[in-house]
């Protein structure tokens, strides 16, 4: 794995260790640290970003998933960020191995479930979107994207209408919902004092 050996290679390197505070002096590793951004666009008003920290313990030739506090965030921003913890280690990367036969089987039957799953996936994602494409939705950034926003606000528009039409679904369910669970109240009330008359 990439990571892994640059991690190992600079961990390794004595004018790259760093003294740090509270540390444990019974560790036997130089402390790395290898982190995973994602990249927000530029034109975007509103970005979001993900961050995972991981810990590279050369003991065990690990990475540990660390906590981490955002801090370098605009003091204007700063109130809605709090301290980040992970909730997923590495993410696993596909070895290549060609030598063996047996495991480019499964990595075959492997690749033939995982192609069905995201065809499937595509699918349910087509009928949300509504004939915006992916390759559409990539012609709204640059600077012919003005012709294509009209499309996109339809899009919205559409979303919205269904959206507004749930939540009145939902709202008339509620209501029915309380309605038959007053009736069930009155008939339990009604067969409680049926049979404490009895």
């Amino acid at each position: 794995m990439r990571e892994f050996s640059v991690t190992r290679s600079l961990s390794s390197t004595p004018n790259l260790s760093l003294p740090i505070q509270n540390a444990d002096f019974n560790s036997l590793f130089a402390p790395s640290i290898f982190l995973l951004f994602t990249t927000p666009l530029h034109d975007q008003f509103i970005q979001t970003n993900q961050y995972r920290a991981f810990q590279f313990r050369s003991s065990k030739p690990s990475f540990n998933p660390l906590s981490i506090d955002i801090v370098n965030i605009g003091p204007a921003f700063r109130g809605h960020y709090g301290s980040f913890s992970p909730n997923s280690t590495l993410p696993f990367l596909n070895c290549d191995l060609r030598n063996l036969t047996a495991m480019n089987e499964d990595r075959n039957e492997e690749n033939v479930t995982g192609t069905k799953e995201t065809e499937k996936d595509q699918a349910l994602l087509d009928t949300c979107a509504e004939g915006m494409q992916v390759g559409r939705l990539s012609l709204l950034i640059g600077p012919g994207a003005t012709n294509y926003t009209a499309g996109l606000e339809d899009l919205y528009e559409k979303m919205l209408s269904k959206i507004e039409s749930l939540a009145r679904l939902v709202e008339t369910s509620s209501a029915k919902v309380l309605e038959q669970e007053n009736l069930n109240r009155k008939l339990r009330y009604k067969v409680a004092r049926s049979t404490g008359v009895e």
